[in-house]
């Protein structure tokens, strides 16, 4: 949506809308983890281990979120850019990271490709080429899909194989 909005109005303003994420992202989990609550009740080891993992990369990002506001409000100045930066790099990490824990190749192999797409995009905010939403938002989106949406679906086919 925001892409869209985006390159269809050349309005920065849009931008406003990431912050839909987690202010219906947060409550949405909320209620999905009460209606699958684990009927097992175990909790393994690595289970804990990347819930923490990516609890790390959401406080940071919330984190990082209140300094750019910060720098935004009171500063008058606009580095944005760097949650951006910080996204590519640290959430292909994260996945990364829990692929090796939990010894699953599509997470490992997604999150080198995001990361891979990450540092790409890194070299076009450091050489000062304009993230435009006609090209940046598409490559984005890629690099959320490779990561999160492509093993995720691998990884449910292969729960459902048992």
């Amino acid at each position: 949506m925001v892409w869209i909005l985006l390159a269809a109005t050349q309005q920065n303003v849009w931008n406003w809308l990431w912050f839909a994420i987690p202010v219906i992202g947060m409550p949405l989990t909320s209620i999905m983890a009460r209606r699958e609550k684990r009927t097992d009740g175990a909790v393994t080891y690595s289970d804990k281990i990347t819930s923490h993992l990516w609890s790390i990369f959401g406080v940071s990002e919330i984190v990082l979120t209140l300094i750019c506001l910060g720098f935004s409000l009171f500063g008058g100045i606009k580095c944005w850019t760097a949650m951006i930066v910080y996204t590519i790099i640290a959430a292909p990490f994260a996945e990364i990271a829990q692929g090796l824990i939990v010894k699953e190749k599509s997470l490992t192999w997604g999150g080198i490709v995001g990361l891979a797409i990450g540092m790409v995009l890194v070299c076009c905010v450091t050489g000062k080429i304009p993230l435009l939403a006609n090209w940046f938002m598409p490559l984005f989106i890629l690099f959320w899909v490779v990561m999160m949406i492509v093993p995720g679906h691998i990884i449910n086919h292969k729960a459902k194989k048992g």
